[in-house]
């Protein structure tokens, strides 16, 4: 005889089994066989929850927001039909405000706010779940379970004007530690809400920002920052500019960086063009380039070619943006600027592009 001590974690058994005649007496023969049970299993576990009371909370006017995560506790077969956790908003729901799934990987309800609340209508909220599971139930019914979810505001005397909140410093990928020579700048912030320190990457706002913007979508406000190296090279291969020596025969005085916004990538294969404004108003192209895999172009011109005076640069975004399979606004991107005497400057142009904007930034360093 074979006993079989089964549990509902396992749904497949085998076993070996030897006989052995004469009684198992020496000079008996003997076999073995195999034996396999699969267990059916039955619903027959009520799923409980790991908590006996959720209560949630949202700001206002945000969407799209996961709002809490209820755990529930099943004794069946995990992953089966009779384990996996079926959420049901049964009442308090009339809007549509909300929406439930399971998270068939941790068998957690995700309760989920899809449509922005105003506060100053809506405080608190009730909600009527249904818990059950995929596969009816053999015996007894589903958990009826109530939800508190309330509505907060927003406290303007929480935003600390013109304090730290956060520090935006780049990691080397080489080395994973924070990256040297490397300068910070603002690139995009539609309602001018921060600042950025150049050399410690500290983020401050400089007024208290405001729901209502059209720049907020969802509960978000994107705004983008830019890392540029001092590091300057004309030719990888033959020069290295080192500060401390503040000594080269060559130098490289415009840099051009460009970010490729929609990917978040360096935007490579760019074309662009240097112009110098002439004395009768027009434009001469002296220089010509186009960006690396890094989205960079260092040898553009010497220091003898960038006299004192207004220099334009035109980058072809239009065939960047057609190769990338879009449909851009502009023809091209202009940036025109002018180059002082004084000293040894280096210019870092940087450009954020998107098809239909394109933001600049310029550093200008000394380069002793």
């Amino acid at each position: 005889m074979c006993l079989f001590s089964l549990q509902q974690t396992i749904d497949f058994y085998k076993q070996v089994v030897e006989g052995t005649d004469m009684g198992g007496g020496p000079g008996g023969k003997t076999g073995t066989g195999t034996v396999e049970v699969r267990l059916l299993d039955i619903n027959d576990n009520i799923p409980t929850l790991e908590k006996a009371e959720y209560d949630g909370e949202v700001e206002e006017n945000v969407a799209d927001v996961v709002v809490m995560r209820i755990k529930a506790l099943g004794k069946d077969l995990p992953y089966s039909e009779n384990w996996l956790t079926v959420f049901t908003i049964a009442k308090g729901n009339a809007d549509n405000l909300f929406s439930i799934e399971t998270d068939k990987e941790t068998d957690e309800g995700v309760l989920m706010l899809i449509k922005p609340v105003d506060f100053e209508e809506l405080q608190n909220l009730e909600l009527g779940l249904i818990v059950e599971n995929v596969a009816p139930f053999v015996d007894g019914g589903p958990i009826l379970m109530d939800l508190d979810v309330q509505i907060g505001e927003e406290d303007p005397k929480k935003v600390p004007i013109d304090g730290v909140i956060t520090v935006f410093a780049a990691v080397d990928p080489d080395t994973g530690l924070p990256a040297e020579d490397v300068t910070y700048a603002k690139g995009t912030d539609p309602e001018n809400w921060f600042t950025i320190d150049e050399e410690t990457a500290e983020v401050k706002l400089r007024k208290a920002p405001d729901r209502e913007s059209p720049f907020v979508v969802n509960g978000t406000f994107i705004a983008t920052v830019l890392v540029i190296t001092n590091v300057l090279v004309c030719d990888p291969e033959v020069f290295v500019l080192q500060e401390k020596h503040g000594s080269a025969e060559t130098r490289c005085p415009l840099m051009v960086k460009i970010l490729d916004a929609v990917k978040g990538t360096p935007a490579g294969s760019v074309t662009l063009r240097l112009s110098q404004k002439t004395a009768d108003g027009g434009w001469t192209q002296i220089a010509n380039g186009i960006t690396d895999a890094t989205g960079e172009v260092h040898n553009l011109i010497t220091e003898q070619q960038f006299p004192a005076g207004v220099y334009r640069v035109e980058f072809d975004t239009k065939t960047y943006w057609k190769n990338e399979g879009s449909t851009p606004f502009h023809e091209v991107a202009e940036v025109v600027f002018e180059a002082h005497a004084g000293g040894h400057h280096h210019y870092t142009l940087a450009l954020l592009l998107s098809p239909y904007s394109y933001t600049t930034t310029a550093v200008v360093t000394d380069a002793h």
